[in-house]
């Protein structure tokens, strides 16, 4: 979804790169979805308050429309098997997004050239054990997410 919302701001200039980066820690920390948030964010910022209202029920109805409709067909035993074979395909398609959505942020963060220092390792470091523990471990993403989250703010403010 981020590079799609940064594809989209990029074109039209809505807001910033530095705004847009701004954007998703605030629209991720918020409750509510990524997408509903993002909008609205860039809808108050390009148009005020009717700007936001107008962004958030762009996001919000077609897949409200789209939701009501699937539901009516779901109660189809063949249009559910359909549905499963295209849910498999698609899951690689998402992991592909999420991929290219950390290069894309890497990139940004880390195209200065300062790739090696310690936080940066410190950083990785976190990550690459936040993932190991949810994917190998199994354990609670929440847990993992709170306490990678007091790591960071230990190793960058206390130390």
């Amino acid at each position: 979804m981020i590079p799609l919302i940064q594809n989209v701001i990029e074109k039209y200039h809505w807001i910033t790169t530095k705004d847009f980066f701004s954007m998703i820690g605030i629209a991720e920390m918020t409750p509510g979805s990524l997408s509903i948030n993002s909008a609205t964010f860039v809808g108050y910022n390009v148009f005020g308050l009717l700007g936001s209202l107008v962004s958030t029920l762009g996001v919000i109805l077609p897949s409200f429309l789209f939701a009501i409709l699937l539901s009516r067909l779901m109660k189809n035993k063949r249009f559910n098997k359909f549905i499963d074979h295209i849910l498999y395909f698609i899951k690689p398609i998402v992991i592909a997004m999420i991929i290219s959505a950390a290069y894309c942020i890497g990139k940004e963060t880390y195209g200065n050239g300062q790739i090696i220092s310690i936080e940066n390792c410190f950083t990785a470091i976190i990550s690459i054990l936040a993932m190991y523990l949810i994917f190998k471990k199994n354990l609670n993403p929440i847990t993992i997410i709170l306490v990678s989250g007091f790591l960071g703010i230990f190793l960058f403010y206390v130390l």
